[in-house]
């Protein structure tokens, strides 16, 4: 399991890169140690739009973009299960995805998931996996497929 990491780019020793700069009468920095937080209360913090349900499932995505780059849209996905999914001895009642789209040529792939113990990416991560290099798969026309690329790319 690959874990995601954050780059910054290197700066110039200024006020601002060594916490000098106050905002409020509060160093910049403590703003920085909450960052792990922000990122993940994504599950709590998101709002997901209900997209699809069947007997089985309900997928929801969250519309605003992880990263929006020419024609291809990042966005998270998430498939909430109604009878527990198992997985080498573990349920899963919920997966995100983070999902990239080509908005123009109808591609999309999968770069990350994870499982989650209980519904909406709450309890805790059963599974996780990540795939940047993912191979693109043309979409298919109609179903659930095409209604998620059209929610992500505003068609």
């Amino acid at each position: 399991m690959r874990a995601f990491r954050m780059t910054v780019a290197p700066q110039p020793a200024s006020p601002q890169a060594t916490g000098d700069l106050r905002r409020g009468g509060r160093p910049l920095r403590h703003l920085l140690r909450c960052l792990p937080l922000l990122l993940f209360c994504h599950a709590a913090c998101a709002q997901w739009d209900m997209l699809g349900r069947n007997e089985e499932l309900r997928l929801f995505m969250d519309r605003t973009p992880v990263q929006r780059d020419g024609d291809i849209v990042t966005v998270w996905q998430l498939t909430d299960y109604t009878r527990a999914q198992w997985v080498d001895h573990r349920v899963i009642m919920s997966v995100r995805h983070l999902v990239e789209y080509d908005c123009v040529r109808r591609l999309t792939r999968t770069v990350a998931a994870a499982g989650f113990s209980e519904q909406m990416g709450f309890g805790a991560r059963v599974a996780a996996e990540s795939r940047p290099d993912a191979e693109w798969m043309a979409l298919p026309a109609g179903g659930s497929a095409e209604t998620l690329w059209r929610a992500a790319c505003g068609g």
